[in-house]
């Protein structure tokens, strides 16, 4: 009796194994591609909920925008209105060059500043038909004394509320050429990924 049930319990188990392998392999689970605002958020980036307020110049600030930081200690670069799409800048055709002068200034001190480990703070405006940012860039040492570029965005767009975004932290800076073969800075958090070019 015992030899008969054994068999069957190892047929039905052979039987139960022939049958899964004859079975066609299940298809693994495709990966789900990570969206841009999720590796925002991955990579330590954040967006703050603020009032945001026009200063000077037209630049966007908040009354956060510096945190902590002793603005003392830094050179002050000042503000760069970039804007192209403005009624004045869209009728006056030599904005462009002067866009142009202007984001080659804050590359130069952006890159100044990065090489030669100062404190360094600028800001930079730029537009679209429906939106206005202002760039506001810290080169510094963390608390570690590692330096890092810290850039937080105040944005104010047509539909949207209100934000300040920090973009996660930058801690490398290149130079390098866009497709139009001029020269611009493109900047890096810690694993080498791309986050902002100037």
């Amino acid at each position: 009796m015992n030899l008969k049930r054994s068999s069957i319990i190892i047929l039905s188990f052979l039987l139960c194994l022939v049958v899964g392998m004859a079975q066609k392999p299940s298809k693994k689970p495709t990966k789900r591609t990570e969206t841009p605002n999720e590796k925002f958020v991955r990579k330590g980036g954040k967006t703050i909920q603020t009032k945001i307020h026009k200063g000077d110049d037209e630049e966007l600030t908040s009354s956060i925008i510096s945190g902590q930081r002793d603005l003392k200690l830094y050179d002050q670069a000042g503000h760069f209105n970039c804007r192209r799409w403005t009624t004045a800048a869209i009728n006056n055709k030599g904005n462009y060059d002067e866009v142009d002068q202007r984001l080659a200034k804050a590359r130069d001190f952006v890159w100044e500043h990065w090489q030669n480990k100062k404190r360094g703070y600028l800001r930079i405006t730029f537009d679209s038909v429906d939106a206005v940012s202002t760039s506001h860039i810290f080169i510094e040492p963390d608390s570690q004394g590692a330096w890092q570029i810290v850039w937080r965005i105040a944005r104010w767009h047509a539909i949207m509320r209100d934000s300040l975004d920090d973009m996660p932290v930058l801690r490398q800076v290149e130079k390098s050429k866009n497709k139009n073969g001029e020269a611009i800075l493109i900047f890096k958090d810690a694993d080498g990924e791309d986050w902002n070019s100037l």
